[in-house]
């Protein structure tokens, strides 16, 4: 009898335990030519590896982190909500909808933290939400506070 993983052992089996990596998953919708009903739906994994948020020794140099990674890896990405308007472990972001004008179909892609703590992922939660970037500057003046113990 074989044993199914859950979808959350299956991500974790996939990369080393000590990772922190972002998933891209998509979702596709197709409208009919009225746009009333949806004729296609289809999700999937568009990286299902994911990318290593791990700083490496140039970014460990410049004093960056994964948080800071995590975060400028969404902004890279054009993530523009948080699924949930407040923290849960777990939320994840999404970018605005592409559309291709030929076909009207609707592309959306969602990025989703793995291995990150519940602590890394409120930080990056509360980077993201805040839109003017003050939490971001702050983060940053404290953080190079913390490195020199002022």
């Amino acid at each position: 009898m074989k044993i199914l993983q859950t979808f959350e052992q299956h991500l974790n089996d996939k990369k080393n335990k000590n990772d922190k990596y972002i998933t891209t998953s998509y979702r596709k919708i197709t409208p009919d030519d009225d746009f009333n009903e949806i004729i296609k739906d289809e999700n999937g994994w568009f990286d299902e590896d994911g990318e290593s948020m791990l700083p490496d020794e140039y970014d460990i140099e410049d004093d960056i982190t994964v948080i800071d990674n995590a975060y400028n890896f969404l902004k890279k990405n054009y993530a523009t909500e948080a699924s949930s308007t407040h923290f849960n472990k777990g939320v994840w972001y999404s970018a605005n909808s592409e559309t291709d004008f030929i076909t009207s179909q609707e592309t959306t892609y969602s990025f989703h933290l793995n291995g990150f703590t519940e602590q890394e992922e409120e930080t990056i939660f509360n980077m993201f939400k805040d839109k003017t970037d003050l939490l971001y500057k702050d983060y940053i003046v404290w953080k190079k506070a913390q490195k020199y113990n002022i």
